[in-house]
């Protein structure tokens, strides 16, 4: 029974995070279903609270990575939210395409998560 609750537990916090992350970087809940691989039905029940991550779930996977993404952007724009939206916005010739629309693909987020950290590695 307290497996149980550790995994809801754990389910919930990344849930929330993984919310808590598109809202800082100003996704829409289409943009968020697309990155995370679920359906904008299930990302609204994600903001309901009446839906949580399944730990053994591609979404989960997804969702580390974006949480990731967004913990780095802070860190590198020193909390400017504003900041961190209009990069995710804007052409980067680092990346050779904008990350909002590279995050829209496994390895489109997995290369922006990797970009971001070795920026935030330095500073």
């Amino acid at each position: 029974m307290e497996d149980h609750r550790v995994d809801r537990h754990r389910s919930t916090v990344l849930t929330k995070a993984v919310i808590r992350a598109a809202d800082g970087l100003r996704l829409s809940h289409t943009e968020l279903a697309s990155v995370i691989s679920i359906s904008v039905d299930t990302v609204r029940r994600m903001h309901s609270e009446s839906h949580v991550l399944d730990e053994n779930s591609k979404a989960w996977e997804l969702a580390g990575l974006l949480v990731q993404l967004y913990c780095g952007l802070d860190a590198i724009t020193a909390g400017d939210t504003s900041s961190a939206q209009a990069w995710m916005r804007n052409q980067n010739k680092d990346l050779h395409d904008v990350p909002i629309k590279l995050i829209r693909h496994v390895a489109g987020l997995v290369r922006t998560v990797t970009y971001v950290g070795a920026k935030r590695s330095r500073i």
